[in-house]
């Protein structure tokens, strides 16, 4: 698990807004940007996508949290039409050719393995359809959400790869719907979790961090230190000394 913020569990996640939010809605403190946490009841773990296969057909299977009881859809073949905020409004499936979108309700419970595995069968469906090659057609969209916020929504775009001789599931973005707002999830390597060494900033070992270095995506200064680092020509991130192109301020709801 490590300290990959999409993967942790029970935690409140730092999410990037799909779409930039609108004036006000956005807090800029000399240069450096605040986004909000906010908490995921259920979600998808995207190292858990596994497939069992065979020379014809191959069944795909995954694992999930959640905290409170809710229902799984699973759409198959599916595009996608979005609301200028990037919410999804609808899904376009061909029924005729592809199988019909899946509902299941699931417990709350941690470690919960898809309450069934999905069949696809290699002589019915094209490489391309497979591979998400079109860009627009996702082949396995699967959508959580509890039963005491159903207009929160948590989708994971899944497409399939050959790996070596063999097929393989691939993760292609996770997105969060709150309300009227649609937020990307991201990896964030270093995000605070329950091990109090991990807490301070790496710099100062002092104050708690809470800034986001971008691209590299580390958690790891403080706001004095990130605002020190910010006033510097060509700055590099402490962890991994990639070029710093952005500070993004996390802030804990």
């Amino acid at each position: 698990m490590g300290n990959r913020t999409n993967n942790n569990r029970s935690e409140s996640l730092p999410l990037n807004p799909i779409n930039p939010p609108s004036e006000g809605s956005s807090n800029i403190e000399r240069g450096i940007t605040s986004v909000p946490t906010h908490q995921l009841n259920a979600h998808l773990l995207g190292n858990s996508l596994n497939i069992i296969g065979s020379e014809s057909s191959f069944k795909f299977t995954f694992t999930f949290d959640s905290l409170i009881e809710g229902t799984m859809s699973v759409y198959f073949f599916a595009a996608e039409s979005l609301n200028a905020k990037g919410a999804t409004e609808c899904y376009y499936i061909d029924t005729q050719r592809y199988p019909s979108p899946v509902t299941k309700p699931f417990p709350a419970s941690i470690d919960q393995v898809c309450p069934e595995s999905f069949e696809f069968d290699l002589n019915k469906y094209s490489f391309q359809e497979l591979t998400f090659a079109d860009r627009k057609t996702y082949p396995v969209i699967v959508e959580l959400r509890t039963v005491d916020s159903p207009n929160i929504i948590e989708s994971s775009y899944i497409k399939f790869r050959i790996g070596g001789s063999n097929w393989q599931p691939e993760l292609i973005k996770q997105k969060f719907t709150y309300g009227p707002d649609v937020y990307e999830l991201n990896e964030i390597f270093g995000h605070i979790g329950n091990d109090e060494e991990t807490k301070e900033c790496v710099v100062c070992l002092t104050n708690p961090k809470e800034t986001l270095v971008v691209p590299c995506d580390h958690m790891c200064l403080c706001m004095d230190c990130a605002n020190i680092m910010r006033s510097h020509y060509d700055s590099k991130c402490p962890m991994c000394r990639t070029e710093v192109q952005s500070l993004m301020h996390i802030i804990h709801t």
